[in-house]
């Protein structure tokens, strides 16, 4: 009776003990995290500078692996043990493109995300510029005539190249970028941008007879009541900007909620741009901007005939 009696508790308490293992297991079931199917192929997000002279080429994702093929058919493979959203590439990859033809090229980029999805996209060819010019906008003439044409002169700071630097206009509704020449620049020198009227979509530049003078051909002019215009290194940092209306044809308030100026002004803000009245501007005159412009109050206005 007796051993049958333990033999009964012994399955009772292997029954308790299959159903405790059943029960825990339920609960991890509940307590486990649905696993998340990634459908998405990886999106390029852009190329940027490294303090140590690498290339960073920046994915939304982590990357497996990432295939780059330059215009020459050179192929360069990367594959990453612990997979990373930012790839450094050496620049001497790029240094041979770096002339006038070779930037018109495109990379090839292949990248695979960690659930085997795969995306090709085309991208520019990064600017290498081993000494950077440090320039800035001196004076700009908005109004003009038949023998006074717009103008925009840039000064140098300090000695440097202006190899892969831009200025970027907003226009209506948009920006338009104009490539400056890679010149070498030395302190204190000054260069001409005289704006003329083309047929030209997008702004293009052509050197002048005269030193250091260059014409911006496009179909365009600049805004001459309300504006806003940006210079870029090789780099795509902003070094320096101008944000303008004119006092005299209206007020501020009234440029704001004018729906010409709208997006303008939308733009302005979201960079929180100052803003310098040009009141007094005319064809005569150019708008003569201080290099400290944290400390002008208004934009002063110098003869310039």
């Amino acid at each position: 009776m007796c051993n049958k009696k333990k033999e009964k508790e012994f399955i009772f308490s292997m029954k308790n003990f299959f159903l405790i293992i059943q029960f825990l297991s339920l609960c991890c079931c509940f307590q486990r995290t649905p696993r998340i199917i990634d459908f998405d192929a990886p999106k390029f997000c852009g190329f940027f500078y490294s303090p140590d002279g690498r290339i960073i080429f920046q994915f939304d994702e982590p990357l497996k692996t990432l295939t780059l093929v330059t215009p020459k058919e050179e192929k360069y493979y990367f594959e990453n043990s612990f997979p990373v959203a930012n790839i450094y590439m050496e620049s001497q990859i790029f240094e041979s493109y770096q002339d006038v033809s070779g930037m018109a090229g495109k990379l090839q980029l292949t990248a695979v995300d960690t659930s085997d999805n795969s995306s090709i996209v085309t991208t520019t060819i990064p600017y290498l510029n081993k000494n950077p010019v440090d320039v800035k906008i001196s004076q700009i003439r908005l109004q003009y005539t038949k023998k006074l044409p717009q103008k925009l002169q840039l000064r140098c700071v300090c000695n440097g190249s202006s190899y892969g630097y831009a200025l970027h206009i907003f226009q209506r509704s948009k920006f338009y970028t104009v490539e400056l020449p890679a010149v070498e620049m030395t302190t204190k020198e000054t260069f001409y941008f005289i704006f003329k009227v083309t047929e030209d979509e997008n702004p293009t530049v052509r050197k002048l007879n005269k030193e250091n003078y260059y014409a911006v051909c496009w179909n365009k002019r600049l805004p001459k009541t309300a504006g806003f215009l940006y210079l870029t290194s090789y780099t795509g940092e902003v070094i320096d900007s101008f944000a303008y209306y004119d006092g005299d044809k209206h007020s501020l308030e009234e440029y704001k909620v004018a729906n010409y100026h709208k997006k303008l002004f939308t733009e302005i803000n979201s960079r929180q741009e100052q803003l310098f009245d040009i009141q007094g501007n005319s064809a005569q005159k150019c708008i003569f901007i201080n290099e400290n412009h944290e400390k002008m109050k208004a934009v002063t206005i110098r003869n310039t005939k």
